[in-house]
């Protein structure tokens, strides 16, 4: 019986060690943290967003965003399938897919119950420090003890969001001491930060919008919901989907800077001739304490043209985005074009597998990021299994 060694127990770790194990392999999990899965518990805000059936638009960035769109167009029926074979029965909401409880801790219940059931073996408190190629095998060096294994499959996940004694992060050392390189990863999926005083002010309100990503002056990306306000700048599920995005253009040293346009339904000139119908600039259109800071910043105005170009266009720019322990997922990592896509298995180490989030993708809010660790996931763990 083949024996494969996963390292690191979260989304793409248990799919891996289930389809592994539904496969013949004798399969053994090492999680450095005291429990697996904590990120699967506090995705979707506790409701666990497992997937989704839209394909918008910049949905995936990285090294190769293509093949992870594909990658889900093409798999989503399997994936669904692979829930309802682990007891979890799914929901849509909207264009979410959800489990039907909408309860996230739901979800890694039924992973341990169906990897139990398989003969998975989790073993929870054990790091991985280094791994050896002998032969056609490996050894797994932990702090205490040395597993050989047939197969291994590196499902460290990222830093981002990371508990502390987890594999987060740990996984990119891994695999570069076995030849690959790593894209230094930096936050995605966090707020944002931007430059000036006044944010304060605003601090606590929400208003719906479109927001674009500038970087040196030309429009990347933009991204449309309900945006969140904070002391330092801005966040919400539009903010957070380009945050990436900037974090890396910062990091290249250039200049970024965020637009909001909080009428999008309305054109320019529609919005002029709206605000000279009114006393009272935002009132019944925006929040009170965002429409005070358009209509004082970066100077005060009351002049209705001046005040629509601020509502459908007014620029921040971005200082930096939030730390890593704040992400809810990491932009960088070990890039796709390292590993065969059909099996997710290493062209440079035969028999070892890159998954999940230790791969150079990262997906928008909506379950993306989910889709693509548990398909690596699936596909690397059956892979390892096949004799």
């Amino acid at each position: 019986m083949r024996k494969v060694i996963i390292i690191g127990g979260g989304a793409a770790g248990l799919a891996a060690a289930i389809a592994s194990a539904e496969n013949g392999a004798e399969t053994t999990v090492l999680e450095a943290a005291k429990k697996p899965g904590r990120k699967i518990t506090l995705s979707g805000n506790g409701r666990c967003n497992l997937s989704n059936t839209a394909f918008p638009e910049h949905m995936y960035h990285g090294s190769d965003p293509a093949f992870a769109e594909q990658l889900l167009r093409d798999n989503r029926e399997m994936l669904t399938a692979f829930f309802r074979s682990c007891g979890i029965v799914t929901r849509t909401v909207g264009t979410g897919i959800y489990p039907y409880s909408e309860e996230a801790p739901s979800v890694l219940e039924n992973f341990l119950s169906r990897a139990e059931a398989l003969g998975v073996r989790i073993r929870n408190n054990t790091p991985c420090v280094g791994i050896e190629r002998e032969g056609e095998h490996f050894l797994v060096h932990t702090p205490s003890w040395k597993y050989e294994a047939d197969r291994v499959i590196l499902a460290c996940g990222s830093p981002a969001f990371a508990e502390k004694g987890s594999t987060g992060g740990n996984g990119y050392g891994l695999a570069s001491s076995l030849g690959h390189s790593v894209k230094e990863p930096i936050p995605a999926l966090v707020p944002v930060v931007l430059r000036g005083g006044i944010f304060p002010k605003w601090a606590g309100a929400r208003a719906r919008g479109v927001v674009k990503l500038l970087c040196d002056g030309e429009e990347l990306l933009r991204s449309e919901g309900q945006i969140q306000f904070t002391k330092y700048g801005i966040s919400g599920i539009p903010v957070m989907d380009v945050s990436g995005t900037a974090a890396r253009c910062l990091a290249e040293g250039r200049k970024v800077s965020m637009a909001l346009d909080l009428m999008p339904e309305l054109a320019l000139t529609e919005a002029e001739n709206l605000l000279r119908a009114r006393k009272q600039f935002g009132t019944g259109i925006l929040p009170a304490k965002v429409a005070a800071v358009l209509a004082s910043y970066p100077y005060v105005t009351d002049d209705p043209s001046g005040l629509a170009k601020r509502l459908k266009g007014s620029e921040w720019e971005v200082e930096s985005v939030r730390p890593m322990s704040e992400a809810q997922c990491a932009s960088g990592g070990i890039p796709v074009q390292e590993t065969d896509r059909r099996t997710m298995e290493s062209v440079f180490v035969p028999g070892l597998y890159l998954t999940g989030e230790m791969l150079d993708i990262d997906g928008i809010c909506g379950g993306y990021n989910l889709s693509f660790a548990f398909l690596t996931g699936i596909c690397a763990g059956r892979s390892a299994a096949d004799d």
